[in-house]
């Protein structure tokens, strides 16, 4: 699998204690692992609907910033190969092998790569190394600007990277798109369908917020990354990550200008 490139990025730091991984987000995912079991179902409900999509050439996964897998469809993996992992926290990689083993029993291997894809190069080390692999960002995209403050590239300059560097390749991401501590509209739950709420490529986020906020002004944070539905349509899908804070979630899923024969 792997290909000439030229020099590598750097590696991964580990992130235990960061407020935004770490230690800290696998407390919060056991503790809220109830509360969260609605967004969850629909990001399985993307993927395995993304997986089973795929050409059945493409053999290989990337999964980019998984954590432990606490929302990932583990099972819908046992269709490929190989499973390389990128993730800089230890005890994520730990805990998501472990977790990892019934699918294993599919004689799926599984490969930890530790260079850091959002240094300078990363996306380029990719796309090379990897040239015949699908590739899967899972929830790490929103969390760039808080996890990696000091990297030059921010998450906006990221998925526009994303967007132009794999513009050939088969990805999929879900991400942050906001977060606020406004409840969205009463009544409304926080996946409307299985598969969430479809907007049309090129949506504006205005409109998206719309869909769930009634309120003219909503205090939130943007996290940078409504540019990857300006070349796809995507859905999106509300997660209450706290009882006091909700986070919009959005789902892209690209497809190659000229897709790999089946």
């Amino acid at each position: 699998m792997d290909a000439h490139i030229g020099q590598a990025p750097p590696l991964l730091k580990n992130y235990l204690l960061h407020p935004s991984g770490g230690l800290r987000w696998h407390w919060r995912a056991l503790r809220y692992r109830k509360r969260w079991q609605p967004f969850v179902q629909a990001v399985h409900t993307w993927i395995y609907a993304w997986t089973e999509a795929l050409p059945r050439s493409l053999n290989a996964l990337i999964l980019v910033g998984p954590s432990a897998g606490w929302s990932l469809p583990l099972a819908a993996f046992k269709r490929f190969e190989q499973v390389v992992i990128f993730e800089p926290d230890a005890v994520a990689r730990a805990l998501l092998g472990a977790r990892m083993r019934p699918v294993r029993a599919y004689s799926v291997r599984l490969h930890y790569d530790h260079h850091d894809l959002f240094a300078a190069g990363g996306l380029q080390y990719l796309h090379a190394t990897y040239p015949t692999a699908a590739i899967l960002f899972c929830n790490v995209l929103g969390q760039l600007n808080l996890i990696v403050p000091e990297h030059s590239s921010t998450a906006a300059a990221v998925c526009k990277g994303i967007a132009s560097t794999l513009q050939d390749r088969h990805w999929a991401s879900y991400h942050d798109l906001i977060s606020t501590t406004t409840p969205p509209q009463t009544g409304l739950a926080p996946c409307s369908t299985a598969h969430g709420v479809y907007f049309p490529t090129r949506t504006p986020l205005e409109q998206v917020l719309i869909r769930f906020w009634t309120q003219s002004e909503i205090e939130l944070y943007d996290h940078e990354t409504n540019s990857l539905g300006n070349a796809d349509p995507f859905q999106c899908a509300l997660w209450q990550i706290t009882p006091a804070r909700w986070h919009l979630v959005q789902w892209v899923s690209h497809l190659p200008a000229s897709p790999a024969p089946r």
